[in-house]
């Protein structure tokens, strides 16, 4: 009954054995999922006896395995791909036999997706440029000016604004001198207007404007042109529906690989999360030259079919030495109760787990929780 109210017992278990083997050890402890690993630098705190090994490297593709996971994570942010698949049957649950099929897919799928987005990009700048030009031009149309008048002048400078009173900006620049020419318009909340002035008097003109809360308007997309802006405004109007189709077709394209990629992408991530984590295990391993020993945390009752199915993975050529916990070992805890008290050990992870020498008080929820909340 006492072992109900604790968490399950564990043992610390230590196994060594020649390098030659460890890849086919960290392959059968991830298959029995039943090991907690202990990191080599903190177990040197407690084995003496290991002093002088190093941590041990990556095996295999590490390197390469975390590339394409990388890759698959961006595609999956790029996609909006969003759920949950059940990884099984390891590669084949993608669809492909290998890695380096499964690389070969993803390069591709990433490939075609960057080409796609660049599109997008690229119209959605155009959009935006073509925006401003019409903007700019239908500020001109209201000025009832041609597009030619605005180009570099030898002796003339301009200015196009919005400007409070036109009208009195007009009486105030003819004590400065006659010789200008400004074009404006009536609207709210202010006039819209254009100034041709001599360089010599540009600066004074500029002074008064800005005393009349003269808010200049690039025109740099005007620049240029030789029509006049009804005529340009339609041709902008053209092109503004050829970007916006082209948008909407990049979109279309988007959502036709997130449909077609889905569970491949989600499978992927997971199958390559898994698969870098066996190949980067060594790292908590401590290895020297011609052996490993690896700490690790297991249930008391799994340890003998661990011990079991190591040595059978490894031909026998492996040592495993397990004993129980003392008071300094920092313990992980694996709560153990039965079926129906299960769903309420959510609530004991809410708040804390109990530590390994306390007691676990998930059957008292289960008993207590309904009483006061049922």
């Amino acid at each position: 009954m006492f072992e109900m109210l604790v968490p399950e017992r564990m043992r610390k278990v230590m196994i060594l054995g020649p390098k030659g083997v460890l890849e086919r050890v960290v392959k059968e402890l991830y298959r029995l999922k039943a090991a907690h690993m202990i990191e080599h630098t903190d177990a040197l705190k407690c084995e003496s006896a290991l002093q002088g090994i190093d941590i041990g490297t990556p095996i295999g593709r590490a390197e390469e395995l975390s590339e394409v996971l990388v890759a698959v994570r961006s595609i999956i942010s790029a996609l909006g791909v969003k759920g949950a698949k059940e990884l099984f049957n390891g590669f084949k649950a993608a669809g492909v036999k290998n890695f380096a099929e499964l690389k070969r897919a993803i390069t591709g799928l990433h490939r075609e997706l960057q080409e796609v987005l660049n599109e997008k990009r690229q119209q959605e700048e155009e959009l935006r440029r073509l925006s401003t030009k019409h903007s700019q031009l239908l500020l001109l149309k209201n000025l009832s000016l041609s597009c030619t008048v605005f180009t570099d002048y030898k002796s003339l400078k301009y200015f196009v604004g919005h400007l409070k009173n036109a009208k009195l900006l007009r009486h105030e620049l003819l004590a400065i001198t006659d010789k200008f020419d400004l074009h404006c318009a009536k609207a709210k909340p202010k006039d819209v207007v254009a100034l041709f002035i001599y360089k010599e008097k540009a600066h004074e003109a500029h002074e008064l404007m800005l005393k009349h809360e003269f808010a200049e308007v690039p025109i740099n997309e005007v620049i240029g042109l030789h029509g006049v802006p009804a005529e340009e405004l339609r041709k902008v109007e053209k092109s503004v529906s050829s970007s916006e189709g082209k948008i909407a077709s990049n979109a279309a394209h988007l959502e036709r690989l997130q449909k077609k990629w889905h569970d491949f992408l989600l499978i992927s991530e997971q199958l390559l999360a898994s698969e870098l984590e066996k190949a980067e295990a060594p790292l908590l391993f401590g290895v020297s030259k011609s052996f490993f020993v690896v700490s690790c945390w297991v249930p008391e009752r799994s340890v003998l079919s661990l011990e079991k199915h190591l040595t059978a993975a490894a031909a026998e050529k492996i040592y495993v030495h397990s004993e129980a916990p003392t008071h300094e070992d920092k313990v992980p805890v694996k709560l153990k109760n039965p079926k129906l008290a299960k769903p309420f050990e959510l609530l004991v992870n809410l708040y804390a787990l109990p530590k390994y020498s306390e007691i676990d008080p998930t059957l008292f929820m289960f008993f207590t929780f309904p009483l006061f909340f049922g």
